[in-house]
């Protein structure tokens, strides 16, 4: 009984190590698209900043002058 408990237990760690393994390869692959699709958004927002900031600035100067 003893040989057939060892054998289950370790038949169990073994299918738990290759779930945690085939998770954690899920997990980076996860958290690098996240990444990237924020970075593609962030870029986007600063550059559409940036644009909006230049044009106030125009603004100001413009009022500045008069």
């Amino acid at each position: 009984m003893s040989a057939l408990l060892r054998a289950r237990v370790s038949s169990f760690l073994a299918g738990v190590a290759l779930t945690g393994v085939f998770g954690v390869y899920q997990l980076r692959g996860d958290v690098a698209e996240a990444h990237k699709l924020l970075m593609e958004q962030t870029t986007a927002y600063a550059s559409g900043l940036e644009a909006r900031v230049a044009q106030l600035e125009a603004a100001v100067a413009k009022l500045s002058k008069s």
